[in-house]
């Protein structure tokens, strides 16, 4: 499922993410929550095989809860006269990870609409 898919790519960036913060400027921070969001996503990914639309929703509120964060760094970097590039393309990512999870939400639910339409013929 490419959902599934997107769920655990998202996840393995944040972990690999969270190391290029470690390496480049020491930031344990970086580290410690690209790791923990990796994680947590990677476990989502793995859960959405069983459960989709928990380990969808979960995902998107994960991913929802970065942007927030990242749209609050940019602020902060920006205020400073710092590079925003780097908050910049997380922002971008995790906006693209809530858009293919809501679009693969909306699909399964017109899908499900469609299902229970056809298998209950009106009388």
């Amino acid at each position: 499922m490419l959902y599934r898919a997107v769920i655990l790519i998202y996840g393995v960036i944040l972990i690999a993410g969270g190391v290029m913060g470690y390496a480049m400027a020491g930031s344990m921070a970086s580290l410690l929550t690209g790791g923990i969001s990796g994680l947590l996503m990677l476990g989502l990914g793995i859960v959405s095989k069983e459960k989709p639309g928990f380990g969808m929703r979960g995902a998107a509120g994960l991913s929802l809860l970065l942007l927030i964060f990242w749209i609050y760094r940019t602020i902060q970097l920006s205020g400073e006269g710092k590079s925003v590039m780097i908050s910049g393309m997380n922002i971008a990512l995790a906006a693209a990870v809530i858009a293919i999870l809501g679009y693969g939400h909306m699909s399964a639910m017109r899908r499900r609409r469609a299902e229970g339409e056809t298998s209950h013929p009106a009388s």
